[in-house]
């Protein structure tokens, strides 16, 4: 990963080329949990990482960890520590933990971000459970129904229309071959490659940003899930961007913090069209204007707090707002495509029992004609 685009915001020229991926949000929030639970118990703060360290799984996180316990004992900052780490600490982390070392309350800081991380989590788990579950349920589901009547139907009926030497309709033609097909121990060996040979593709294109991009824009086409998304990433932005306004990193600071925090193509380019405006002078409110990823409702709550001296308590009221919205549609959107698949699948059946048994009125005929 390339330079993340801060150039020229205060306190974020440290933030180099990120050689290492960075940790999880399940990693991060573990690992904030057990550093304040270590420090709770007035454990020294090098002492702590080196516990930390230890029950570390991996080795480039032990090695990490390890490194920022001599800096810090050697007297370097924890943060600065953390931020020479290559990346593999998300630069909101490492604020967060700057900020609770300025006004000395280093645990409670930590405990905020076991709440952060662990939201970040969620969301995650949120937006693709949505999606992956009921789709890989219905597929399984429908395979094992369609492979109970291609492979069945085909051996049962299949010779008795041979024997009658009957000219089979189109569709049992169509069945008759793929339950054939079937039969032939090649060719789930060759689905089997087919299929891993289709994920390593699909892993691999994960990778490559402008397919990513088309990708996100496609999900945010679709009627049935664009709200669902929109919402949750309305919630997650204005939650990110409270928690760095409570503990007063400036706004161009904080816009641009919160955009290297999302993966979603879409929202990174929006919140760096807001950052570059708030660059040029433009009030929040403003800068966030005219951007479709942003509603009319997001604005008014910005404009009050601005008004109000309290952006961030409104930030926060909007997210709890959004965030609740998310899991209703989250429940529609789920329903949905359990629906649709379902009718798939029932539809596929259909046609196969069909198919199988139109050949019984041929088969009528025939005996009549006999």
């Amino acid at each position: 990963m390339s330079d993340i685009g801060l150039q020229g915001v205060p306190g974020m020229e440290a933030v180099t080329a990120v050689t290492h991926r960075p940790l999880s949000p399940s990693d991060l929030a573990s690992f904030a949990e057990l550093l304040s639970e270590l420090l709770s118990a007035q454990l020294p703060l090098p002492n702590a990482l080196r516990a930390l360290a230890g029950d570390a799984k991996s080795g480039v996180l032990q090695s990490a960890i390890k490194k920022v316990a001599t800096e810090v004992e050697s007297g370097i900052s924890f943060s600065d520590s953390l931020r020479r780490r290559n990346g593999i600490f998300p630069e909101l982390f490492v604020r967060m933990v700057e900020q609770g070392q300025t006004v000395s309350d280093l645990n409670t800081t930590l405990l905020e971000l076991v709440r952060e991380y662990r939201s970040q989590a969620r969301f995650r788990e949120a937006l693709w459970g949505q999606l992956i579950g009921p789709i890989s349920t219905s597929i399984v589901f429908g395979i094992f129904v369609m492979l109970l009547i291609v492979i069945n139907v085909p051996r049962v009926f299949g010779e008795v229309f041979r024997d009658l030497r009957i000219q089979m309709p189109l569709p049992t033609r169509v069945l008759f071959a793929i339950g054939e097909w079937a039969h032939q121990p090649q060719t789930w060996i060759n689905t089997a490659l087919l299929m891993a040979l289709l994920a390593l593709i699909f892993i691999n294109l994960r990778r490559i940003p402008l397919l990513q991009r088309w990708v996100h824009l496609q999900l945010l086409a679709i009627p049935i899930i664009s709200p669902y998304l929109r919402a949750l990433l309305i919630g997650r932005f204005c939650r990110l961007l409270s928690i760095l306004l409570k503990h007063r990193v400036p706004f161009e600071v904080a816009i641009g913090i919160v955009r290297e925090s999302f993966t979603f193509h879409p929202m990174r380019e929006a919140i760096a069209e807001v950052r570059s405006k708030v660059l040029q002078g433009t009030d929040a409110a403003g800068a966030l204007a005219g951007n479709p990823l942003f509603p009319e409702t997001l604005l008014l709550f910005i404009r009050g707090g601005q008004e109000h001296g309290k952006l961030d308590e409104s930030l926060v009221r909007v997210a709890d707002m959004y965030e609740e919205r998310a899991q209703l549609l989250g429940v529609r959107l789920r329903f949905a495509i359990y629906l649709f698949c379902t009718l798939a699948i029932g539809l596929t059946a259909l046609w196969a029992i069909v198919a199988a048994l139109m050949p019984i009125f041929y088969i009528q005929e025939a005996i009549q004609k006999r």
